[in-house]
């Protein structure tokens, strides 16, 4: 589809562990969002920069197979980039409305069936599922009014190197997980609260500061 073209530009591939797999054996960096669309375009407030991560991961067990190095890392300012104009529930019920059926694409989404026996043997104990390394449906985004957007931060955590990650047993892994989610949310909460200290969050008195002095205007002191 037009929005897979889009992504593939930019180096983007579809997520199945096949794809991860294959990607890591290389040596590739792979950027993933264990939470999917729902976290980089929340569907509301409340769901702003909470974390959606389902219960368990692979990638754990994907880094300790091919001995990679996991960085937790947060970002903010994406969400106010977007406005959601429709949710997955309402994009789903139009899919399948009578009108839904006339347009491209139209009816329900088909569940595919998945491969997992080829992942049997990834990683360690219950080997790799590649359904849970797809991202969900995404809602229907625009951008948001110039003033409404914020400027970007990111903030890089501790690294879990393939010492750090223990994927023995099935609470192993778990712990790994919880504590590389737990830097993550970490990363995110100082980024929320540092940012309120920045004079040139916005965009417009930003654009106007770098505009005048033809410099880019300071952020917040770490």
């Amino acid at each position: 589809g037009q929005s897979t073209s889009f992504f593939e530009r930019f180096g983007a591939v579809p997520v199945t562990g096949r794809n991860a797999a294959k990607l890591m054996r290389r040596g590739d960096a792979v950027l993933l969002f264990p939470g999917g669309v729902r976290e980089t375009i929340p569907a509301s407030g409340d769901e702003k920069y909470q974390l959606m991560w389902p219960e368990k991961s692979e990638f754990v067990r994907l880094a300790a197979k091919y001995n990679a190095t996991i960085v937790p890392f947060g970002a903010i300012g994406a969400a106010e980039s977007l406005s959601v104009v429709a949710s997955v529930e309402q994009l789903e019920s139009l899919r399948n409305s009578p009108l839904g059926q006339l347009l491209p694409g139209g009816g329900a989404m088909g569940e595919g069936a998945p491969v997992r026996e080829a992942f049997s043997n990834f990683g360690g104990p219950g080997g790799v599922d590649p359904e849970r390394l797809k991202f969900p449906p995404s809602p229907l985004a625009l951008p948001a009014p110039l003033w409404d957007m914020s400027r970007m931060y990111f903030l890089f955590g501790k690294p879990f190197t393939g010492a750090d990650i223990d994927v023995s047993s099935d609470e192993a892994t778990d712990v790994t997980y919880r504590n590389v989610k737990a830097e993550v949310e970490s990363c995110i909460s100082y980024l929320k609260r540092k940012r309120t200290s920045d004079p040139y969050k916005d965009l417009i008195p930003r654009v106007a500061f770098e505009r005048l002095n033809n410099k880019q205007a300071p952020s917040f002191d770490p």
